[in-house]
Parts: structure tokens; sequence; C-alpha cells
């Protein structure tokens, strides 16, 4: 299986996506595809947090907009912010 990218990764995290059972599989085999999901999980926990908190916003507004710009430059952004 090929690496996960980041929508599938979404799906996974949210519950959704098809070949939930091959992505678990290959989650357990792949340490950059559990990096990557970690980093998502990260991202959404920022927002969580900075849903109340205008600090907690801010910060969690830099690392979307850092985890989309790597998203569009195929994850090389979200390795240096």
């Amino acid at each position: 299986m090929n690496h996960l990218n980041e929508e599938e990764l979404i799906a996974y995290r949210d519950g959704e996506g098809k070949g939930r059972a091959e992505m678990s599989a290959h989650l357990e085999e792949c340490p950059e595809c559990r990096e990557e999901l970690a980093r998502i999980e990260a991202v959404f926990a920022a927002l969580d947090a900075g849903a109340g908190s205008g600090s907690g916003l801010r910060a969690a507004s830099v690392a979307a907009t850092g985890a989309a710009i790597a998203g569009e430059m195929g994850g090389v952004v979200g390795r240096i912010i």
C-alpha cells in the first residue's frame, strides 16, 4: 500500500473512509504515516483548544495555515513549521 495522503488520514481520524482495515494495517507498519496522523491530530487539538481563547485560536490558525500549505506542497512546509 502507498502512503496515505492527508485527506485519507483526516477521513481515518474522523472514522470515515473506505478501506479502514487496510489503513489501520498500514499505520501499524508505517512510521511516516503515523507521524503525519499525529501532526494532523495536533492541528485539530490546537483548533479545539483555541476555540475559546484568542491566543490559542491564533496559534491554531498558524498551525492550520501551515497544514494547509503543507498539503499543497506535499508536506514540506509542515515539517518546517
